[in-house]
């Protein structure tokens, strides 16, 4: 059956708080502030939620219980508010408050930087007078986070995807978007992979290589990147790209093979022993597998004879 609420305005001294919350006010955080620069621009927009009694009985002080908005609660009297919307029922059990108060604060989906930004660049076309600044205080947000949100528009095709699906997080997003967009698709790899302090680092080294370059007129893509990870860690890879050729021979693979050899350093009579012996290696897995093909097989042609000469037995017998 469904639940009959009643909506309007209340006190704020008409609402209790239960004893028992599954979080405190936030007043220190983010989140809290831009909430509250939020309602004191556009008001509460969502109502809270209360109830008259719980388990049946009423507050001592007949005040409604709050069920969900202890943050709007909090900060309706800092921004001047007396009263707040709220969406009233008879009655709730100790136990849905609980339910409840962890399903409304956990279950939440958050919007996609994506979708974001593209929200944010229409509400700019529609106010093409707006600065960063004027966006900022109008969606209730510090500046320095929208402008970090904004400048993945600079982003390639393929890295802002890979910054949607969570692949490169945002702070990265946002450093990647700072190199020249031409060659940001050479760094994805890592973006995805190097801590955010890191890769902030790394992007200030790559910026001035590709400032340089552009200042001695040399094709900026030919900038040589300084690799971030260690020799021990480029051997590991290269060990690995060598194992992944083995198992499947492609342009791919043998690329990845040479490009790290190359990192490394590695002489060409390294290069074409290592060669050999992956050929070797290759040629071996793919004899096995011939063997162990082979070797089913025969046991397969074995097996139906066993079983003819048992079917033959029982027909004799049964004769």
């Amino acid at each position: 059956m469904a639940i009959k609420f009643e909506y309007k305005q209340v006190s704020l001294n008409q609402i209790a708080i239960p004893q028992i919350k599954i979080r405190q006010p936030q007043t220190t955080t983010e989140d809290f502030a831009n909430t509250q620069r939020s309602i004191a621009t556009h008001g509460i927009l969502q109502e809270l939620y209360c109830s008259l009694k719980i388990d049946g009985q009423p507050h001592p002080d007949g005040l409604l219980y709050l069920v969900d908005g202890l943050q709007r609660f909090t900060i309706a009297p800092l921004v001047g508010l007396a009263t707040v919307p709220c969406k009233i029922r008879d009655n709730i059990t100790q136990d849905e408050l609980l339910l409840l108060q962890d399903t409304l604060n956990s279950h939440r989906i958050k919007q996609k930087p994506k979708e974001r930004l593209e929200h944010l660049k229409r509400l700019m076309l529609m106010h093409p007078e707006w600065t960063i600044v004027d966006l900022a205080e109008n969606v209730c947000e510090k500046e320095e986070k929208v402008r970090s949100v904004m400048s993945l528009n600079k982003l390639t095709d393929e890295a802002l995807e890979l910054v949607d699906r969570g692949k490169i997080k945002m702070t990265a997003g946002v450093f990647l978007a700072s190199l020249p967009e031409v060659n940001q698709n050479d760094h994805l790899e890592e973006a995805i992979k190097m801590p955010a302090d890191k890769f902030i680092s790394h992007v200030a080294t790559l910026k001035e290589a590709y400032r340089k370059a552009r200042a001695t007129g040399e094709r900026v893509e030919n900038v040589i990147t300084p690799h971030p990870l260690k020799r021990k860690e480029l051997i590991a890879r290269w060990e690995q790209a060598q194992h992944e050729y083995e198992l499947k021979a492609t342009d791919i693979t043998r690329t990845r093979v040479n490009t790290l050899a190359e990192c490394l350093q590695v002489d060409e009579k390294t290069l074409a022993l290592k060669k050999a012996e992956r050929d070797k290696n290759a040629l071996e897995r793919q004899e096995k597998v011939a063997k162990k093909k082979a070797e089913d097989a025969k046991n397969e042609v074995a097996d139906v004879l066993n079983r003819k000469k048992a079917a033959d037995k029982l027909a004799e017998s049964v004769a």
